[in-house]
């Protein structure tokens, strides 16, 4: 469904009505969801942002999230280029996307860089990026409704010669300058094995959650120097993966 909380939880109310033996949810909007319906079916989430902080746990249930530490991005743009503003592309649907704005507008601030946040909740609100666009810098929040556009956003921005990071995988190669991210097979194998476990007859409940912290680092040289942008030789000797 679409990631809105009422479309969210009308699915997680039929699959509860159908009374499934299991309910595997991708992200925190869909992991919230389905706590909120207080169900006993067994429960495993995989995908969710610092789970923690978004209080998912409960009876009946285990799963896998991730971290990101979004500091890094702020220290490799700005080995990039010099960066007063910094506009965060965040949908307010959903709470894990809102909570990286709060997050990024407080570290910001630490470092004397103001904030920009730019609403994304529908397709037709692509189009106003370009008018609205301030900042030094794009940071692409891990909301499903962004990057589910995220080719027709990077389009935009690469028109506003702006540098972009965000925290989930440029699978296109669309032209994300900086990537910082968990690998989704980790997360999808961990909760799979999780499910497995459950199948055999162990408790979710018995089952600990894991927060995977180990990230990939992607910089996009070539989209750098489109940008005018000259590659910093300390970022690319700590990338992952270089994108020439």
């Amino acid at each position: 469904p679409f990631p809105d909380p009422i479309a969210l939880s009308n699915a997680a109310r039929k699959l509860i009505a159908a009374d499934v033996d299991l309910i595997v949810s991708y992200g925190s909007p869909a992991t919230l969801a389905v706590i909120q319906e207080k169900s006993k079916i067994p429960h495993v989430y995989a995908g969710a942002y610092d789970p923690e902080a978004a209080k998912i746990a409960g009876a009946r249930m285990t799963g896998c999230g991730y971290k990101v530490p979004l500091s890094s991005f702020l220290r490799h743009l700005k080995s990039l280029k010099e960066i007063a503003t910094l506009t965060v592309l965040y949908s307010g649907l959903e709470e894990d996307s809102v909570r990286q704005v709060d997050e990024l507008r407080r570290l910001a601030g630490e470092q004397g860089i103001g904030l920009q946040k730019i609403n994304i909740t529908k397709y037709g609100d692509i189009g106003g990026i370009g008018a609205q666009l301030t900042g030094d810098a794009v940071f692409i929040t891990g909301s499903a409704v962004v990057n589910a556009w995220l080719d027709d956003i990077l389009k935009i921005v690469k028109e506003k010669k702006v540098l972009s990071a965000s925290i989930l995988p440029d699978q296109n190669e669309a032209g994300v300058v900086l990537t910082l991210y968990l690998n989704p097979h980790d997360l999808g194998a961990k909760a799979a094995e999780m499910v497995a476990r459950i199948r055999r007859g162990e408790q979710p409940e018995a089952i600990g959650s894991v927060i995977f912290r180990h990230t990939e680092l992607v910089f996009n040289v070539r989209e750098a120097k489109e940008l005018g942008v000259k590659p910093s030789i300390n970022l690319i000797a700590e990338a992952t993966k270089v994108i020439k």
